[in-house]
């Protein structure tokens, strides 16, 4: 059985969720952040529109004392095109992911990254790491560790959303 969390504990997870979405507001790149809690407080997610049909998600998940960072689409064409696009690159998930960290200045060789892809045909490439304990989440470096990672994988799944979006603007224009 799950202890109940504290109000100190309650308190950290929202200051880190709003240290989050915050770190976003101002950069056009980032939609506004949306909640998308489960009911039963097993997943607490930050989602973030980048681009139609795009999102990334910041999820902390309190049972595992861990926090997951993915980019997904929900849309299975997309999820193909994701899929196409790592794939093409001739990368690893795994390698493809590291080169957006770096960019975003966080040095992790070879971050496990999750792929998951429902019967619905969304898909999502995400990597967690866990905490020492929820409290965790209020140190600077977890804080700073997250941004560089929701950065490093909007640098590196990105382009395929922004490719996409030009394409579709110049067959307007066309």
């Amino acid at each position: 059985m799950t202890a109940q969390p504290t109000d100190n504990m309650r308190a950290i997870v929202e200051a880190f969720r709003v240290y989050v979405e915050d770190s976003t507001a101002g950069d056009d790149r980032y939609g506004p952040p949306s909640r998308c809690d489960r009911p039963d407080g097993s997943m607490l997610a930050s989602r973030f529109d980048v681009g139609e049909g795009w999102c990334l998600e910041v999820a902390i998940l309190p049972a595992a004392s861990a926090v997951r960072v993915g980019f997904a689409t929900g849309d299975p064409a997309k999820a193909e095109e994701l899929r196409e696009c790592v794939e093409e690159s001739g990368l690893t998930p795994s390698q493809f992911v590291e080169m957006g960290f770096r960019e975003a200045g966080l040095g992790w060789s070879e971050p496990p990254v999750e792929q998951a892809q429902d019967g619905d045909g969304s898909r999502c490439f995400a990597v967690s790491f866990t905490l020492e304990d929820l409290g965790d989440l209020d140190l600077s470096d977890v804080r700073d560790k997250t941004v560089r990672m929701l950065e490093g994988l909007l640098i590196a799944f990105g382009p395929s959303v922004v490719i996409e979006e030009t394409d579709e603007e110049d067959e307007v224009d066309d």
